[in-house]
């Protein structure tokens, strides 16, 4: 191929490559200001917030709220507890934790893993519940709105209200846009 051949072909890949260059640049600059944006960056530390307050929760009902919980039934643990609905090859009517009931291939009911979720559902509703109360607590109170502005004004011949801007009374049609004479005025 000779140099003349090649030519059209280079200019065309150039071309090819500056609408590619040019078309990343702008899909980079579009992402940048979507990610910069502030909601992002908001939610995303929300994210990380909300899933430390899980594990906190988890462990607040886990290490201090079942073990009482627990003291009613017969498992170790309130996760624990369960009904055997079927009892597995050793034919155990109970099993001191699931995972020995599992082992043993028994079917079980587990009310007490639903219980334990149940427990860190209400903690978190209560907790986000105070933290909202608080949130409106401290946030600042919109000023009184003004008073409005006047939007009716006396008739000057029949001192019945109209609103402001009537050419006529709605009560005896006088002209508004008229002045009265004084000898026309009530008193």
């Amino acid at each position: 191929m000779s140099d003349s051949d090649t030519t059209p072909l280079l200019a065309s890949t150039r071309a090819a490559g500056s609408r590619v260059v040019s078309g990343a640049r702008g899909l980079y600059d579009e992402f940048k200001a979507f990610v910069l944006r502030g909601n992002v960056a908001d939610l995303a530390i929300a994210v990380i917030v909300g899933a430390a307050f899980g594990k906190v929760v988890d462990s607040v009902v886990t290490d201090l709220f079942t073990p009482f919980v627990a003291l009613f039934t017969q498992q170790s643990t309130l996760p624990d507890a369960n009904i055997v609905l079927r009892p597995g090859k050793s034919g155990a009517e109970s099993y001191p934790t699931l995972q020995q009931a599992r082992d043993d291939g028994a079917v079980t009911w587990n009310y007490g893993s639903f219980l334990n979720v149940l427990i860190s559902f209400f903690i978190v509703c209560l907790i986000m519940f105070l933290i909202f109360k608080f949130i409106v607590s401290i946030t600042p109170k919109p000023a009184p709105a003004a008073p409005s502005a006047l939007t009716t004004a006396a008739c000057p011949a029949c001192l019945e209200d109209h609103k402001i801007g009537a050419r006529l009374c709605p009560h005896c049609k006088w002209d508004l846009r008229k002045k009265l004479s004084p000898a026309e005025v009530h008193v």
